[in-house]
């Protein structure tokens, strides 16, 4: 895989070793390595073909490294990407969908991260919506992005004081819709829970040339 400069997951057939067929994911991390994944969110399957690699056996019509990054630039041209991909190819998901329906699980890639959001939106608050919100939203003062692979955008308040993300991190986020008074959105998603695919994420094994 071709070095990139950024993060980025498509779906695709598998390419390994020529390929099984299936349906699955492919994500890069921008710096050359990649990983498949059977589908996306906990427990982050990685493809069998993937885990395997090195000892299939390349067949004569194996996809090679440049047809593969010929196929990421493709499905990038679909998603209007990179680095971001044209809004009018995102549905925004909105809150109030969701509102008194229990917990929302989406899976995807970060696309934009706005840090302390919260306090900011608390600055033009009243003292006593200021109380309300902090009551709904908590100590979640980061506002995160992400993108589905159906293209749908969650935007929510997260806790990240103790865990660490970037734009193209692929993650699994357990979301709740939340009213708040004194908000210019009076319905929000809050995350109750965040789960990184990166910490499974499988390093290459490189064999020295004997």
């Amino acid at each position: 895989m071709d070095v990139l400069g950024y993060p980025r997951t498509w779906p695709t057939p598998c390419f390994i070793a020529g390929g099984c067929g299936a349906q699955v994911f492919a994500h890069t991390n921008g710096d050359g390595d990649f990983v498949l994944f059977d589908t996306l969110g906990p427990p982050w399957p990685v493809h069998g073909c993937y885990e395997n690699r090195f000892g299939l056996t390349v067949l004569p019509d194996s996809p090679t490294p440049s047809k593969i990054v010929e196929e990421y630039q493709e499905c990038s041209r679909k998603l209007k990407a990179p680095p971001t991909p044209h809004a009018k190819d995102i549905v925004r998901r909105k809150p109030e969908e969701w509102l008194h329906r229990g917990t929302l699980t989406v899976s995807g890639c970060v696309q934009d991260i706005v840090e302390n959001q919260l306090a900011k939106v608390l600055k033009r608050c009243g003292t006593a919506a200021e109380q309300l919100a902090m009551k709904a939203v908590g100590l979640r003062n980061t506002q995160v992005t992400v993108v589905d692979k159906d293209l749908n955008s969650y935007t929510a308040f997260v806790d990240l004081r103790s865990i660490a993300i970037v734009r193209g991190t692929l993650l699994s986020m357990k979301l709740r819709a939340v009213e708040v008074i004194g908000f210019r959105e009076p319905v929000v998603f809050v995350c109750d829970s965040l789960d990184l695919a990166i910490k499974r994420y499988p390093r290459p094994k490189y064999h020295p040339r004997r």
